[in-house]
């Protein structure tokens, strides 16, 4: 199924997904964060907006999970072709969906519209991740506990915007981050929270700058 009533600017090439750069730790650890969100929800049809290489979308249907791949650039051949801002899907077609980098591809005047969208198709869960500008100081501290049996990790992270107070200007490729001046993680939970209940929501410990959204549809 194929939407091709708009030609769409393409400002990720094809080539970029499948460099030695996609090959780096910092974006199998991004990959392990949206693989490992998918387990915990362990829903039973995915769509998967925005497929990259295509690497998370054939672990998860190696693990056995109903995927289906949508992004608007035909050279990667997904499944659909067509723009988070009006899917050709019908309501309630998937149990989760997973956007991960791809909100701050469309203006922010836009991300309402897609926010809707992914409320109008998913039918429990949508999984985000956004770019979180900031500083961190991860790992400063490490606390294990036996008999919960878990690793607890301080870190300690500042807005890009404490540091850098001018706005943030489109750069080719993203036309808004959080943690930018205008655009706070207050203001994208604000707004996250109009459309759907956050379950739960953490910067990938290694990689802050990819913060991930666990939301879920209200009744």
């Amino acid at each position: 199924m194929t939407n091709r009533k708009k030609r769409f600017k393409v400002q990720v090439p094809r080539d970029e997904y499948f460099s030695k750069k996609s090959m780096r730790k910092e974006a199998f650890l991004s990959m392990y964060q949206q693989i490992n969100a998918i387990a915990d929800l362990n829903p039973k049809k995915i769509l998967e907006i925005g497929m990259g290489n295509g690497s998370v979308s054939l672990l998860l249907k190696n693990f056995g999970y109903d995927v289906t791949t949508c992004d608007f650039d035909a050279a990667l051949k997904p499944d659909v072709v067509a723009d988070i801002r009006k899917l050709p899907f019908k309501d309630n077609s998937f149990n989760t969906i997973l956007a991960c980098e791809i909100i701050e591809h469309i203006p922010f005047k836009d991300v309402p519209k897609a926010l809707s969208e992914l409320r109008r198709v998913a039918k429990k869960n949508v999984v985000i991740s956004a770019p979180y500008s900031c500083v961190s100081l991860s790992g400063l501290f490490k606390l294990k506990i036996p008999f919960l049996g878990r690793l607890f990790n301080l870190s300690v992270y500042f807005p890009y915007d404490w540091l850098n107070p001018r706005k943030f200007k489109f750069n080719s490729e993203h036309y808004w981050e959080m943690g930018r001046k205008g655009y706070s993680k207050k203001k994208i939970l604000t707004l996250f929270n109009k459309y759907f209940k956050l379950v739960d929501c953490y910067p990938e410990l290694i990689q802050p700058e990819h913060y991930f959204f666990i939301l879920e549809k209200r009744e």
